[in-house]
C-alpha cells in the first residue's frame, strides 16, 4: 500500500487581483475562490480587542479564507470633530499582516459606531462637508494599502439608516446613498483600480421594520462601476423566510449586474440559548438552512464575530450577543458549537478551474463537489474540518481515485485505488485542515469529489 506523507509546511495561494464574475470570484490565474470567514471588532464597548497569530491560526482551523474589518469612522478622521488616530493605522496594518501570514484576505467594512457627534440626519444633509470628510477616510486606506495584494477591498459604509431625514426610503437611495457610494467608488478606483467594491443596502430605521421585512430597502438605483458586489447582511432565525431575504438579494444584485457577498450573517443568541439544549436544536436548524442555500448559490459569508462575549445587548427577551465564543475575554476561546460547528463545514476553498456545485450533507457529513479542473492553473484547497467533523477519519473519491485518512495513524493519506491520475497529487495537511490538490486525475473534463466519514481498511 503506497503512503502519501502528511504536508508539513503551509501552502499558501496567491490572490492578488480579482476578475469580475456574477456566477463566482477568480483569481489572476483563474482559479474559483469562496470567501469565508469572520468579521473582525477593533474594539467593543469595554476597550480594544487585540489578536494574535493564534487567533489566526483557529479561524484557518475555522474554514476562514477570509476576514472583514470594522473600521470605525471617528478613529479614521472620517466626521468632523473626530481626529486621525495614527495608532489605529497600525492596529489595522498587524491584523492584515496576521491574516496575510495566515492566508487570509482582508476586505474592510466603514462603521459610525462610537462616532463622535454623529448623526445619521446631519451626515445626509452633508452638514460640514461631511461626505469629504468619509471620502478623504476611504482615499486614506485606498493609498495605504493599494499595493497590498491580500487586501480585497472596501466595504463603503455599513448599515446606513435615513436618520430623521424626511423624504421616501426610495428618495434616500436614488437622491443620497446611490451618489455617494459612486463618488466614493470613483475617488478610490483612482488610487486603487483593482480592488473590490461593495456597497449595502437602507437599513429602515426601528419604526417601520414591521412594514419592511426584511428590514432593508430594494435597490433600484443601477451601481454601474466595475470590480463591485452587493454586500447585504442576513440575520433572519426564521427558516420560511430566508429564502425571501435571498431572493429579494439576488433581485437588488440583478439591477447592477454584480455578484452577491453576505457581508455578515447569523441572528444574534440569546444568553438563555447557551444552557438550553432546545434552542441550540432550533438555532442549528436555521443555521444549517441558511448554510445550505449560500453553498447552492456558492456565495461568500462572513459570520459575526470573532470576540468573546464582553458585553450583551438587551432586549424583551434578554441579554443577546453574535460573539462566537461564550468566555467574557476580548477574543474568547469557549466555542458556541452549535453556531460554529455550523459555520466550520467542509467547502471547496479554491479550486483551480471551475465549481458546478458543491454541498455539504450534514445528516451524512458528505461533501458533494464537482468541478471543471484547469490544472494549468495551480493547486486547489479543500477545506476539511477532520477534527470537528471527521474525528472517525475520513475518504476521498475524486473519479477513480481513492484514499483514506486514519487518524488512528499519523501517515496522511492511503491509496485503495489510483485510478487515473496520480495519488500522491492528494495532500492532507493536518495543521491547517485542508485537502491539497496538486493536480486533478480529469483535467478538463467534469470530476465529482465526495468526501465522506470513516475509513477503509
Amino acid at each position: 500500500m503506497k503512503i502519501i506523507p502528511t504536508l508539513l509546511l503551509l501552502i499558501f495561494l496567491s490572490i492578488p487581483i480579482y476578475s469580475q464574475n456574477k456566477n463566482g470570484i477568480y483569481d489572476e490565474q483563474g482559479r474559483q475562490i469562496i470567501p469565508r470567514g469572520f468579521v473582525i471588532i477593533t474594539e467593543d464597548q469595554v476597550g480594544d480587542i487585540y489578536y494574535t497569530p493564534e487567533d489566526y491560526h483557529r479561524m484557518v482551523r475555522m474554514g476562514a479564507n477570509f476576514q472583514v474589518i470594522r473600521l470605525k469612522l471617528g478613529k479614521l478622521g472620517g466626521y468632523p470633530g473626530n481626529d486621525l488616530q495614527e495608532t489605529y493605522l497600525l492596529h489595522l496594518d498587524s491584523l492584515i499582516q496576521m491574516a496575510k501570514n495566515a492566508g487570509i484576505m482582508t476586505d474592510f467594512k466603514m462603521t459610525v459606531y462610537g462616532t463622535k457627534d454623529f448623526s445619521w440626519g446631519d451626515f445626509w444633509r452633508n452638514k460640514e462637508d461631511q461626505f469629504n470628510y468619509l471620502v478623504n477616510a476611504w482615499k486614506l486606506l485606498a493609498e495605504r494599502y493599494k499595493d497590498e495584494s491580500y487586501v480585497f477591498g472596501y466595504d463603503l459604509l455599513n448599515e446606513p439608516l435615513k436618520g430623521d431625514m424626511d423624504v421616501s426610503y426610495t428618495k434616500m437611495e436614488s437622491d443620497f446613498l446611490i451618489p455617494l457610494i459612486l463618488k466614493i467608488m470613483d475617488e478610490i478606483q483612482q488610487i486603487s483600480p483593482d480592488k473590490k467594491l461593495m456597497y449595502q443596502p437602507i437599513l429602515v430605521n426601528d419604526p417601520d421594520r414591521k412594514i419592511y421585512n426584511p428590514p432593508f430597502i430594494d435597490m433600484k438605483t443601477p451601481v454601474k462601476r466595475k470590480n463591485i458586489m452587493y454586500a447585504p447582511h442576513i440575520y433572519e432565525g426564521n427558516i420560511s423566510k430566508i429564502n425571501d431575504w435571498i431572493h429579494k438579494y439576488q433581485r437588488d444584485a440583478a439591477i447592477s449586474g454584480t455578484p452577491i457577498f453576505i457581508g455578515e450573517w447569523g441572528p444574534a443568541t440569546y444568553r438563555s440559548t447557551d444552557s438550553s439544549i432546545l434552542n441550540q436544536h432550533n438555532f442549528i436548524e436555521f443555521y444549517i438552512a441558511t448554510a445550505n442555500i449560500f453553498d447552492s448559490l456558492q456565495f461568500g459569508t462572513v459570520k459575526a464575530w470573532f470576540t468573546g462575549t464582553r458585553f450583551t445587548g438587551n432586549s424583551a427577551q434578554g441579554p443577546f450577543t453574535w460573539s462566537i465564543f461564550k468566555d467574557n475575554q476580548g477574543v474568547g476561546t469557549t466555542e458556541r458549537k452549535y453556531i460554529v460547528d455550523i459555520i466550520a463545514r467542509p467547502y471547496p476553498q479554491c479550486i483551480a478551474g471551475k465549481i458546478n456545485e458543491f454541498q455539504f450533507d450534514f445528516p451524512t457529513r458528505t461533501l458533494h463537489l464537482n468541478v471543471i479542473p484547469d490544472n494549468s492553473k495551480g493547486a486547489s484547497k479543500i477545506f476539511v474540518p477532520a477534527d470537528r467533523w471527521y474525528p472517525d477519519g475520513f475518504t476521498v473519491i475524486a473519479g477513480e481515485t481513492i484514499l483514506s485518512h486514519n487518524p488512528l495513524k499519523n501517515i496522511g493519506l492511503e491509496v485503495f485505488h489510483s485510478g487515473n491520475g496520480d495519488p500522491s497529487d492528494f495532500v492532507w495537511d493536518p495543521y491547517n485542515q485542508q485537502l491539497i490538490v496538486l493536480r486533478w486525475p480529469e483535467d478538463g473534463k467534469d470530476v465529482h469529489l465526495r468526501i465522506e466519514p470513516g475509513f477503509l481498511k
